[in-house]
């Protein structure tokens, strides 16, 4: 069940990340808090995992309604942390200590570039992230699933930007 909520998830993270922000905090809340339960309560259970996940997302989704400057450096932080963690440890083993280093220089990236270039850092970290999250449930050899992640993020960021375009060319 928890595999095709993420497969889910991460489908609409890279369709849909750019053009509804506010889904875009609480899906990234969902995974953050799915992730945190799993690691703070390894023995809970699947409704406790998806409990704290959905409460995390609920107060994402929050964030970004009522507080939408602070949400867009959140989620850029968290986004690009997460990014930045799989990237890295895609291309060497890392320490928890090294884990929380990458996060926090990745989360600052990504903070800065949703501040400065909201629409197409966005677009990016939303398909980046939900290519990750849809190739970490497909089991393939690696170099299938590097392929499908690079295949992913390029069809991610495709009809992102063409709906963007969509919407602002005049009518």
């Amino acid at each position: 069940m928890m595999a095709s909520l993420r497969i889910i998830a991460g489908v609409i993270l890279l369709i849909f990340g750019r053009q509804v922000f506010w889904l875009f905090v609480a899906v990234l809340g969902f995974f953050t808090g799915m992730d945190l339960a799993n690691q703070l309560v390894p023995e809970s259970g699947d409704l406790a995992v998806l409990l704290v996940a959905v409460v995390v997302g609920v107060l994402g989704a929050i964030l970004a309604y009522f507080f939408y400057h602070v949400a867009i450096a959140a989620a850029g932080f968290v986004a690009g942390g997460r990014v930045g963690t799989e990237l890295v440890a895609a291309l060497m083993p890392l320490s928890p200590q090294t884990i929380w280093v990458v996060f926090i220089a990745g989360g600052v990236i990504g903070a800065i570039l949703m501040l400065l270039i909201f629409d197409w850092a966005l677009i990016v970290i939303s398909s980046v992230l939900g290519a990750s999250v849809i190739v970490q449930q497909v089991s393939a050899e690696p170099t299938a699933s590097g392929t499908l992640f690079i295949v992913l993020i390029i069809v991610g960021i495709a009809i992102q930007a063409a709906i963007m375009r969509r919407y602002a060319a005049p009518a």
